[in-house]
């Protein structure tokens, strides 16, 4: 079942400002729409409201079988207003499913992240301890007589 709400920014225009609108559903007879509350209404009469300038209808995943199988009438009324394909209606109409995006970063990207990592962090440098030079003793050369 579709939903339906008055949109917040509807006036009637006249010094009562109703803030309601009585729309005809099939079956069900005369539906009072307000601002304040959503109702749920077949996929067929909703076709029939879409994109008017007063009401936001919003259709579920359980419509996309009624859409596909709307009336001549309302495929046409539909196809006109949205541009499209028959088979492309429900496509349209239904909410887009949330797409779940991987975080991955390609590898020669990696690459180049690494090198310039590399390049902005300074070298750790450590001072070098001075180590006393060896002394090496020398033979004390012997004078022959």
């Amino acid at each position: 079942m579709a939903t339906i709400r008055l949109k917040d920014s509807y006036k009637a225009g006249n010094r009562y400002e109703p803030t309601h609108l009585l729309i005809i559903n099939g079956s069900e007879g005369r539906v009072k729409v307000t601002t304040a509350e959503s109702l749920e209404i077949s996929a067929v009469v909703a076709s029939r409201y879409y994109l008017g300038k007063h009401l936001d209808v919003v259709f579920t995943e359980s419509d996309r079988e009624d859409l596909l199988s709307l009336p001549e009438r309302e495929t046409l009324i539909l196809t006109n207003l949205l541009n499209c394909r028959v088979e492309e209606i429900p496509s349209r109409l239904l909410p887009k499913k949330p797409v779940v995006v991987k975080a991955s970063v390609p590898e020669m990207l990696k690459a180049t992240a690494k090198k310039a990592t590399k390049k902005i962090t300074p070298k750790k440098t450590t001072p070098k301890k001075t180590t006393p030079k060896k002394k090496t003793l020398k033979e004390p050369v012997l004078e022959e007589e």
